[in-house]
C-alpha cells in the first residue's frame, strides 16, 4: 500500500475504484484521527476548479444516509480533492455478480434506492448516475450513491436509469439495450431467475411505462412497491452461499398497537355495599319557609325547565334532520369506496425544478376481473373531483402538490394523458397546484 500525503492534513492510501470522472481512495484525516474516503476528480481542459468547487458548495449541505457526505474540498493542481465520510461496505460494481438475491430482495433494493433519489430531488439534486460505477453496497445491505454532484449519462439518470439497473440485476447481465431500443421487449425475451410468470408480466408492464415516458420516478417506485412478491422476511444477516454478502429489504416498522387498559381480576373488584336504610327525622314545621328548602325547590324548578328545554331542542333537531334527509337533492349520488393499499409507502417526487413535498396515494376498489378503460381527463378538475373520476374509472391514483401559478387545488397535469387506454387497477398520477410560492 502506497501512502501519499495531501497537504498537511490528509494521507491518501490504497485506491478503491476508478470512476468515469475520477478515482476513489481510502484515506486518513490526520487532524481528527479518522478514516475518510477521497474522491480525486480530474479537471478537464479549460475547466475551472473554482467553478467546480462552487457547485460542490451548493450540494455539500445535503446530508443523507444513502449518499456519501462531503466533509471537505480543496484544489490540488489539475485535480479537485473531495473528502467523503467513510462508509463500511464495497463498490457495488465489484460484488453485484457474486450475489444470489431473490426477486423480492431485488425489487425492495431498487425501490429503496428510488426513495433515496426522490429525497435528493426534493433538495433539487438531480442528474446523477445510478449505474454500477456510482453505487456503494453498505453493510446495512442498502445502496448508497457515491458521486451525485457530476452529471451522468442520460440513460443512467432518474427513472430510466433505475429501470435499466433493475433489468441488469434481474437478468444477471450487463448487456442492456441502447437508448433507442425497447427495454420491455428485451425483458420479455430474458429469463428472470426466481420470478414467476405473474411477477415477470408485472415487471414488463412497469418497465414499458417507463420506457415510453408514461411513468415518472415516483410512479415507478410506487409500482415497484406494489409488485406481486413473496412475503418479506427482512434483514436476516445469514448468507445463502459461502461467497454471498447477505442482502434483504430493510425491516418495515410495525404499526403501533394501543396500550391495553389494565383489567383487574374479578376477585379484586370491590363488591357494592348495600345502601343504608334512610333515617327519618321528625322536624317541626317552621312558621316561616326554610331558606334551604326554598333553594331546593327553586333548583328543582330550574332542573325541570332544563329537561323540558333539552327535550324540545332534541325534537326540533330530529325534525330538521328528517326534513333535510327527505328534501330532494339536485346533485346525483356518488358512491366511492377507497381501500387503503397494504404496502403504500410515502413517496414524494420533486418534478424539476419545483419541489414536491406532499404526496397522497389511494387505490380504487377491486371490482373483479380487469377490463380495458380510458384514462379520464383530470386537468382543470378540483382535487376531490379528480379523485372521484379516477376511482370511478377503476384506477389506482396518487397525486402530488406543486407550486404553480394556476388556481390552487386544481389539477395542472397528469400521467398517463387523458384518453390513454389502460386496465382497471392501473396507476394514474396527477399534479395539483398549491398556488404560487
Amino acid at each position: 500500500m502506497i501512502e501519499r500525503r495531501i497537504g498537511r492534513r490528509y494521507v491518501s492510501k490504497s485506491r478503491i475504484i476508478s470512476l468515469p470522472h475520477g478515482t476513489l481512495h481510502y484515506g486518513e484525516d490526520l487532524y481528527l484521527n479518522r478514516n475518510v474516503i477521497f474522491y480525486l476528480a480530474e479537471l478537464e481542459a479549460g475547466q475551472s476548479g473554482a467553478a467546480y468547487l462552487q457547485n460542490l458548495g451548493r450540494i455539500a449541505a445535503f446530508h443523507h444516509d444513502h449518499f456519501f457526505h462531503i466533509l471537505d474540498t480543496s484544489i490540488e493542481e489539475n485535480t479537485v480533492l473531495i473528502v467523503l465520510q467513510a462508509k463500511p461496505g464495497k463498490p457495488f460494481r465489484d460484488v453485484w455478480t457474486l450475489q444470489k438475491w431473490t426477486f423480492t430482495e431485488l425489487i425492495d433494493m431498487m425501490a429503496d434506492l428510488g426513495v433515496s433519489m426522490l429525497d435528493a430531488m426534493e433538495e433539487q439534486i438531480t442528474g446523477f448516475s445510478v449505474d454500477l460505477h456510482h453505487l456503494w453496497l453498505g453493510e446495512d445491505h442498502r445502496l448508497a450513491v457515491i458521486n451525485y454532484w457530476d452529471s451522468g449519462n442520460a440513460q443512467a439518470q432518474g427513472a430510466i436509469g433505475l429501470c435499466r439497473l433493475l433489468i441488469m440485476l434481474l437478468t444477471g447481465s450487463s448487456d442492456i439495450p441502447g437508448p433507442f431500443e425497447s427495454l420491455h421487449t428485451h425483458l420479455e425475451r430474458a429469463t428472470l431467475k426466481g420470478a414467476s410468470l405473474e411477477q415477470k408480466d408485472a415487471v414488463v408492464k412497469l418497465v414499458k411505462l417507463v420506457g415510453e415516458g408514461k411513468a415518472s420516478l415516483s410512479s415507478f417506485v410506487f409500482g415497484l412497491r406494489n409488485l406481486p412478491v413473496e412475503a418479506r422476511t427482512g434483514l436476516s444477516g445469514a448468507p445463502t452461499a459461502a461467497e454471498q454478502v447477505p442482502l434483504a429489504a430493510p425491516p418495515r416498522p410495525k404499526p403501533e398497537q394501543p396500550a391495553a387498559s389494565p383489567i383487574r381480576p374479578a376477585a379484586d373488584k370491590p363488591k357494592p355495599m348495600p345502601a343504608p336504610a334512610p333515617k327519618v327525622v321528625a322536624k317541626p314545621v317552621p312558621e316561616e319557609p326554610d331558606e334551604a328548602d326554598t333553594e331546593e325547590k327553586e333548583g328543582s324548578r330550574l332542573f325541570s325547565w332544563k329537561i323540558t328545554g333539552s327535550i324540545g331542542g332534541g325534537l326540533l333537531l330530529a325534525f330538521i334532520i328528517v326534513v333535510w334527509s327527505l328534501w330532494p337533492s339536485g346533485k346525483p349520488d356518488k358512491h366511492a369506496v377507497v381501500t387503503p393499499s397494504p404496502s403504500a409507502t410515502a413517496v414524494a417526487e420533486l418534478p424539476t425544478p419545483s419541489p414536491t413535498p406532499v404526496q397522497k396515494e389511494s387505490t380504487a376498489p377491486n371490482a373483479g376481473a380487469s377490463k380495458e378503460v380510458l384514462i379520464p381527463n383530470l386537468i382543470g378538475s378540483k382535487l376531490e373531483d379528480a379523485e372521484q373520476q379516477a376511482l370511478a374509472a377503476g384506477l389506482h391514483y396518487n397525486y402530488l402538490l406543486e407550486a404553480n401559478p394556476g388556481a390552487k387545488g386544481t389539477v395542472i397535469r397528469q400521467e398517463p394523458s387523458a384518453g390513454t387506454k389502460g386496465m382497471t387497477g392501473d396507476n394514474v398520477t396527477f399534479w395539483v397546484s398549491k398556488g404560487a410560492q
